[in-house]
């Protein structure tokens, strides 16, 4: 079962773990899914996006194990007032998939790596460099944005 999220819960993740993906995709590619939309806004805000009715749904959605896979609708803005049916100016709605797998290596998604090892392993230099090891483009560069967001 798929789940679309307006954010993602800590529960997803189970006590052993779980390595996630989360690369941005077209909204329209979201297929058959269940709501975990808990703000009654927010729903109406994606259902006018994806052109079809996507309820408000405030429920518990279960860890994600290898192979599952999600999708986020995420509001970025100021707070939403109760009843919104638009955006405020300069807030938007972006859409991502997110993938689980099996901890230890991460799968090369360019096609063009042939051994992509996708290892977290920083180098000891933080200079705002390459501070992942990792042959695949993609997730190099994914890599070092996130690194410099979460050391900022």
């Amino acid at each position: 079962m798929r789940y679309l999220l307006n954010a993602i819960p800590g529960a997803i993740v189970g006590d052993s773990g779980v390595m996630l993906d989360i690369s941005p995709m077209k909204p329209e590619w979201i297929g058959t899914v269940v709501s975990a939309i808990g703000h009654q806004s927010t729903a109406d805000l994606v259902s006018k996006i994806l052109r079809r009715p996507i309820p408000m749904n405030r429920i518990s959605t279960p860890v994600m194990k290898p192979g599952d896979i999600h999708y986020l609708a995420l509001y970025r803005g100021p707070r939403l007032p109760e009843g919104a049916v638009t955006l405020p100016e300069g807030a938007t709605i972006d859409f991502f998939q997110i993938r689980a797998y099996k901890g230890g290596r991460w799968p090369c998604f360019d096609g063009g790596c042939s051994n992509c090892a996708g290892q977290f392993g920083l180098r000891d230099d933080f200079d705002g460099t390459e501070v992942f090891e990792c042959p695949c483009p993609h997730h190099k560069a994914m890599r070092i944005d996130l690194y410099r967001e979460a050391h900022v």
